[in-house]
């Protein structure tokens, strides 16, 4: 089985490469120090309880939107023989629930534009990361949401 980077870490310590994490950690049996004040339990707990009280709802002119934007993806996915992924009614489901709960977070009953868009970048940003990376080898099933072995991995430059 490939050792790999649990995906929590990335989230706390995003500047740092899974490699150089590892060896601080191992070596003083402790988590480094945060870049940041994370936020008290009991403000994400009250805050998640307000963001669920709101039910976004999608507006006439955005089913039309996200309508032509799934029709596009499934061409795209049919014509385009490189990146080989499948999109389907599941996919169309995933960008309505992020982009309602993307409107929750803002703590609106209306899904705006800016929901849909930022879960269609969630959504690619998904392929992407878990296509693999040429060089690294492996059967290339793309399977998995490693971008390889995880040892030594950097931190790709992004986030």
């Amino acid at each position: 089985m490939a050792v790999g980077c649990d995906p929590r870490l990335r989230l706390v310590f995003p500047s740092r490469p899974p490699a150089r994490l590892f060896r601080y950690v191992h070596s003083h049996n402790d988590f480094p120090p945060l870049e940041y004040e994370p936020l008290e339990k009991a403000f994400v707990r009250n805050y998640i309880t307000v963001a669920k009280r709101y039910q976004p709802v999608i507006s006439e002119d955005l089913v039309e939107y996200i309508t032509g934007v799934y029709i596009n993806m499934r061409e795209e996915a049919q014509t385009d023989t490189e990146i080989m992924t499948f999109v389907s009614i599941r996919t169309l489901l995933g960008i309505l629930r992020l982009a309602s709960a993307l409107a929750r977070l803002r703590f609106s009953n209306n899904v705006d534009q800016v929901d849909v868009d930022e879960a269609l970048r969630l959504i690619h940003m998904s392929k992407v990361r878990g296509r693999p990376r040429p060089g690294l080898g492996g059967s290339g099933s793309g399977s998995g949401s490693g971008s390889g072995n995880g040892i030594g991995d950097g931190d790709g430059g992004e986030g």
